[in-house]
């Protein structure tokens, strides 16, 4: 809250920098008011004890040197100006803190426009997730459809293998076989002995009839 006394420091950077928002809504920069504040406050001090100062040297002049009361002014000074920063940074957090705070959710007048825009936006954006939200609810039940279907092709597969299976055993029991290629041979030579037969007979006993 001090000036600055070195030239380093006397870059001066406008408080609305920092509480945009706060001196738009409130009309002047919170943390501006508290420097006056602070200012107003310092200069009433150090008047305060110049001007005790000045009265007990006049009343005690021929008491008081003037290096002791020149000492007793810087003291009284350095106390004071002490208090005066501890008690003001207190002040300064309230006032900024908590009696002039401005939610940085605040809009401005000139800003609702924009933020019509963003509702329309956002709007948008939450119409588009219902949409692909919808889609992949539909995705899913399809592929559960489908993993069901294909639960179902394999159990009718399955069904289907063990058919032919207990099919082929029957078979080879029947026909006494081990296999069924063994059993396709089987017919082939016999359906050829049958034919070896009926040629015989038709050769001996057909021209007689």
């Amino acid at each position: 809250m001090k000036p600055s006394t070195s030239k380093e420091d006397c870059i001066v950077v406008p408080i609305e920098v920092g509480q945009e928002l706060a001196a738009k809504v409130l009309g002047f920069a919170p943390l501006q008011l508290a420097d006056d504040i602070y200012n107003m406050v310092s200069d009433n001090v150090a008047g305060m004890v110049q001007s005790f100062v000045q009265k007990l040297s006049d009343k005690y002049r021929s008491k008081l040197k003037p290096d002791q009361v020149d000492e007793l002014l810087n003291v009284l000074r350095h106390k004071l100006q002490r208090q005066l920063d501890s008690a003001f940074n207190d002040f300064e957090k309230f006032l900024i803190g908590d009696l002039l705070y401005i939610h940085p959710n605040v809009v401005l007048e000139e800003d609702r426009c924009q933020l019509s825009y963003r509702e329309e936006y956002d709007k948008a954006i939450d119409k588009r997730i219902d949409t692909y939200t919808k889609r992949l609810v539909a995705l899913r039940t399809l592929k559960a459809e489908a993993t069901r279907e294909l639960a179902s092709l394999q159990s009718v597969s399955e069904a289907s293998e063990k058919a032919c299976a207990e099919i082929e055993n029957a078979v080879k029991d029947s026909f006494e076989v081990d296999s069924l290629d063994e059993l396709s041979v089987l017919i082939r030579e016999r359906t050829k002995s049958f034919g070896q037969i009926y040629s015989a007979f038709s050769e001996h006993f057909l021209p007689h009839l």
